[in-house]
């Protein structure tokens, strides 16, 4: 994850000692530069308005389509990516044109 210089943020979403718990656990907490945690449902994007002010390029991956949809509603500038862990997920026809999919976030550039 830490092949470049941008700066890499977590948003997440739940209980902020469970969120730090599990982060800190994987061992992700190392490889990032900020961890924002929220607990309010569909807020991601403000966070995400707050810390990216004065970048250029911008890439909210997430696994729940109802956050992206906010994020992409409030930041039309962002590059937004659906995270799909399983190959079951993704429809056979692709209708929805606001994000790429993905299954991991080792294909996002």
């Amino acid at each position: 994850m830490r092949e470049t210089d941008a700066r890499i943020c977590i948003v997440s979403f739940g209980s902020p000692e469970w969120q730090h718990f599990k982060l800190k656990k994987s061992g992700i907490d190392a490889m990032v530069d900020d961890i924002f945690i929220t607990d309010q449902p569909g807020y991601k994007w403000q966070t995400i308005a707050r810390e990216s002010e004065g970048y250029e390029r911008i890439i909210f991956a997430d696994d729940n389509k109802k956050e992206l949809d906010a994020a992409k509603k409030h930041l039309p500038h962002l590059q937004t990516y659906w995270v799909l862990r399983s190959q079951d997920g993704i429809p056979n026809q692709i209708t929805d044109v606001l994000h790429t999919y993905c299954h991991n976030l080792r294909t996002i550039a």
